[in-house]
């Protein structure tokens, strides 16, 4: 799930921030007033200085030259999800945006990175009610299992039913690969079971998530029944991958012959 860079709607939100800051300078500039003065009270840089790092992170995804901002001490994403930070706090002082569904949804999953959960939650509390929506509670359901926090997670999820909230896979999905990378079979099953009940289509990642976890668990059995039931589906296409997943079950069992066979299959997959 972490694959992807920007989660619910942080993308637009980072965007729409970065727009918010060059109408304000140029409104600023249009005016002969010095842009110089609006400083980082905390180290003393110019936020025109954190605007061209924030322009280089939305396409680049990296922070261009970690001295030019002292306070990125840290590398990778935590610099980059802290230069987003400063740059969106100061832009709720300077202007006030109008806010997508979405949007929101990317500035909670923003705090969550940087300031942390509890201050998520309070922000949720905060959101005017117009924009409590799928995406919103997406974003904080996300985070928390991200973080591994399973009571919590678990809350959201109920929640999110309640609300009618969690009618497409996208819930069911950040569950399932928080249950998978616990080892929790049984509340994987009993959800997956669940989605075939509401008629809740599984697409790529729930097959993906499942497959994992019975080849982690060396469930051989389960692991034959999903891969049939997955070739049978004309919905989803199988790559490459999968079978390397199920020749990696084989092998933690000691079915080598077996794995042999399916290492074959993604070798051939893989040039289709």
């Amino acid at each position: 799930m972490e694959a992807s860079v920007f989660h619910f709607g942080s993308m637009e939100f980072c965007r729409k921030n970065l727009v918010g800051c060059e109408q304000y300078f140029r409104n600023k500039n249009s005016q002969g007033r010095d842009c110089s003065t609006d400083r980082d009270l905390r180290t003393g840089i110019p936020f025109s200085g954190y605007m061209m790092i924030a322009d280089h992170i939305v396409y680049d995804w990296q922070c261009p030259d970690p001295t030019l901002c002292p306070t990125c001490t840290a590398t990778g994403s935590t610099a980059v999800w802290l230069c987003w930070w400063i740059v969106s706090e100061w832009m709720s002082e300077k202007i006030s945006l109008d806010l997508s569904p979405g949007e929101a949804a990317g500035r909670l999953d923003l705090i969550s990175k940087v300031p942390g959960l509890e201050q998520a939650e309070k922000y949720l509390s905060n959101i005017p009610v117009t924009l409590v929506g799928v995406p919103v509670y997406g974003a904080l359901l996300n985070c928390f299992a991200h973080a591994r926090n399973l009571e919590k997670t678990e809350a959201i999820m109920q929640k999110m039913r309640e609300l009618g909230f969690a009618k497409r896979g996208l819930p069911y999905n950040v569950m399932l690969k928080l249950y998978s990378d616990m080892g929790n079979l049984e509340k994987l099953d009993s959800l997956t079971q669940e989605m075939e009940e509401k008629g809740i289509t599984w697409d790529k990642f729930t097959y993906n998530t499942r497959l994992n976890a019975y080849a982690n668990a060396s469930d051989l059995g389960g692991m034959e029944k999903l891969l049939m039931k997955m070739e049978a589906d004309p919905e989803v296409t199988i790559d490459w991958k999968a079978y390397v997943v199920v020749a990696n079950g084989y092998l933690r069992a000691g079915a080598v012959e077996k794995a042999s066979s399916m290492l074959k299959e993604s070798e051939h997959q893989s040039i289709l």
